[in-house]
């Protein structure tokens, strides 16, 4: 559950998520840009092309990380006869 001002957390970019985790870029955008409380803005210039910078808060950074590292089922021992 995210905090009461998720605002005020550390946020990471895209670089330092990549850099951490040993991800492409391209793979951290793919797994981030559509997260519910990530901030994506937008910067235009007229005549040239639109720059995204992709802002990931730590709350959301920690739910990924937790989705992505799933424990192995525990084995069941063999019944003794």
């Amino acid at each position: 559950m995210p905090p009461a001002n998720i605002a005020l957390e550390q946020h990471y970019r895209v670089n330092q998520i990549a850099q951490m985790w040993g991800w492409s870029r391209q793979k951290v955008i793919a797994r981030f840009e559509n997260e519910p409380n990530v901030l994506i803005t937008y910067k235009n210039a007229r005549g040239k092309r639109t720059y995204r910078t992709i802002s990931i808060p730590e709350s959301v950074l920690l739910r990924v990380h937790r989705q992505q590292h799933v424990e192995p089922p525990l084995q069941k021992k063999p019944r003794q006869a």
